[in-house]
Order: structure tokens, then sequence, then C-alpha cells
């Protein structure tokens, strides 16, 4: 809601930024807000399973080493992406925020292995 209250009120009318993502949408920026706020929930949502994870192995959380694990799924996604040809996908920085959500969806797999289901 802040980002929605921020890019509506500041951002846009002063063109404080590219318009991106409003010429994406046809001159309609209600459709990727939705999108903005999928993604800033999903984030938590994953890394607290993977959290949970962790304590149901029964270590300490650690996000040190979840952050380690999610960066290396990461690493992973953006190379399959890349071997793929998966369009728009490259060495640079872009593919590896995109592969971010992928790469946070394996570390949350990875994280299920070897606990125990009560």
């Amino acid at each position: 809601m802040v980002f929605l209250a921020v890019d509506v009120s500041f951002f846009q009318p002063f063109g404080l930024y590219t318009h991106r993502w409003l010429d994406i949408g046809g001159g309609s920026n209600w459709w990727y807000h939705p999108i903005f706020w999928m993604v800033g929930t999903y984030l938590p949502w994953l890394g607290a399973w993977i959290l949970a994870n962790q304590a149901a192995k029964g270590s300490t959380p650690s996000f040190a080493g979840s952050s380690v694990v999610v960066v290396v799924c990461t690493a992973i996604s953006t190379v399959v992406a890349v071997i793929l040809h998966i369009p728009g996908a490259g060495w640079n920085v872009g593919t590896f925020g995109v592969a971010f959500l992928p790469g946070l969806a394996l570390a949350t797999v990875a994280s299920v292995l070897g606990a125990s289901r009560k």
C-alpha cells in the first residue's frame, strides 16, 4: 500500500521514473501494483518457510545461512535460464534479479529435505 500511495501520488505526477511499467500496461498503473504486492508477500512467506524448516531440523534458524542457499539457488536458476535461452535472459544483474524468485522457491524445497514431519 505504501508503494501504491507513493507511486501514484509522487512518482508518476512528477515524472521521477521512466514510466516503463505504465507503458507496458497500456497507460494503466493498476495492473502492476498487485504484482508488486504479490511479490512483496511471496518473499517473506517463503523466507519464513525456510527458517521454519531449519528449526524443524533441530538447528537454530539462521538468516545468513539461508541467504547463502538462496543465492546459490538463484545462481543455478540464472545459469539454467541463460543455457535454455529464455527470452531476455543474459549474463546480467536483471536476469539474476528475476531468477531470485525461482531461486527462492528452490531454496525452500531444498530446506524441506531432512526435516522431520510431525
